[in-house]
């Protein structure tokens, strides 16, 4: 008996630490969701991203081209056109990023197959 009680005290501290232990998920970026795209992630595998966790900014249509242009299906298209910020500080700005423009080539390029450039 007194084995038993033992591990279940530990699974039980060992457990609750695991809890505290789990980072909280944060919200997506523009950037990261292109260059999730670039990677290679399916649109099954951005949906589950974006349905469980918010994004960071506010989508234009520019911005959404690039996700079409990306490889993104429509459904994660409505997503992120529907989707409300968490941050609106974070919003996408009128002008892209370096960053932005370069991780949209190359989800472009790499959805295309034009590897080498991407």
């Amino acid at each position: 008996m007194r084995p038993f009680v033992l591990a279940t005290v530990l699974a039980t501290v060992f457990l609750a630490g695991q809890a505290h232990a789990i980072p909280a998920q944060t919200p997506v970026s523009a950037e990261q969701l292109l260059t999730w795209l670039a990677g290679g992630l399916t649109s099954a595998e951005l949906r589950y991203e974006l349905q469980h966790r918010e994004i960071a900014f506010t989508a234009d249509d520019a911005y959404l081209q690039s996700l079409s242009d990306g490889g993104a299906d429509e459904s994660v298209i409505e997503i992120v056109k529907t989707a409300h910020p968490v941050d609106m500080s974070a919003k996408t700005p009128a002008e892209p990023s370096r960053v932005l423009e370069l991780v949209t080539k190359a989800a472009r390029e790499a959805h295309t197959k034009k590897y080498e450039a991407a």
